[in-house]
């Protein structure tokens, strides 16, 4: 239903008696997810709800209340038929995605999102920022995510956990290379765009450089097991995912964007130094409930 509810009017009335500069939107429904597969129709419907009519009713309330810029976030799954070796994605490329598949449609909305962003601009000078995200590496509660409706670790929480036990890890297939981003790269992107005066459109928020499957897990194994774990190939079994790498020029030209961890140990001694505090934190969290 395109108009609000009565608990939305709500949410939106309570917002109005605060000031903002700028709104960040991260509510999103995503793939990783949900718990349906791609043949319940409902979710056709969920993600256009939420992901396209939701945006809308962001975006309506900041020009109402005169704050200049959303930001935003898509995902690099609209671009998924330009990856390849050699090709840098660059923003002025366009979208070309997939018509099939568990990530389709939810790249069908956000396209629409980013699409109807651009209008708002345009059409009544705003200056909404979008953030294209590769996969965010970073400690919290997304371990583990929903392929298709099936509920599975992700890649890097698969090997962290095999290099903390001492175990083999093995990389299947040819060589891959991809970009990935950390979250305190990509939060201070949120604060450059933010505090940015002319910065508007899509930006790709990438680390700007690809590394290869098997580099991660080696590096992976030296940060996180002391290079106890061995990292074995396994070129028996295919690797039919694609690598793909982004340019982020445009960023560090508009946002001043330069991210810091683009080494991946660099990145992988952080995330197991906030590892370490997360854990402690959580010790002393059951302390205090056991009291």
């Amino acid at each position: 239903n395109v108009a609000l509810s009565d608990r939305e009017r709500d949410i939106f009335h309570r917002l109005t008696k605060k000031a903002f500069e700028s709104f960040i939107l991260r509510c999103n429904l995503i793939p990783a997810n949900v718990t349906s597969a791609t043949t319940d129709l409902k979710l056709n419907g969920a993600y256009i709800s939420t992901n396209v009519l939701g945006h809308i009713h962001l975006l309506n309330y900041c020009k109402q209340q005169n704050i200049s810029r959303m930001i935003s976030t898509t995902s690099y799954a609209d671009t998924i038929h330009l990856w390849s070796n050699d090709k840098v994605i660059k923003e002025s490329d366009g979208f070309c995605y997939s018509y099939s598949g568990d990530h389709s449609l939810y790249a069908i909305a956000k396209n629409t999102s980013t699409d109807i962003s651009t209008y708002y601009n345009q059409e009544y000078g705003m200056k909404n920022v979008i953030f294209r995200f590769p996969p965010v590496y970073g400690v919290g509660p997304h371990t583990q995510l929903y392929d298709n409706g099936k509920l599975r670790k992700s890649g890097i929480a698969l090997f962290i956990d095999l290099a903390l036990e001492g175990k083999d890890i093995t990389v299947f297939g040819e060589d891959r290379f991809r970009d990935v981003v950390y979250v305190k790269d990509v939060a201070n992107a949120f604060v450059q765009a933010s505090q940015s005066k002319d910065a508007h459109g899509l930006y790709n928020i990438m680390s700007g450089k690809s590394i290869s499957l098997y580099e991660q897990a080696v590096v992976i194994s030296e940060v996180f097991s002391g290079g106890r774990s061995k990292v074995m190939r396994n070129f028996d079994v295919a690797n039919n995912s694609k690598s793909y790498r982004y340019s982020i020029e445009k960023a560090q030209k508009d946002l001043a964007y330069f991210p810091e961890y683009v080494d991946f140990k660099k990145m992988m001694s952080d995330y197991k130094k906030e590892m370490e505090n997360e854990e402690i934190l959580s010790f002393f969290n059951l302390q205090k409930q056991g009291e």
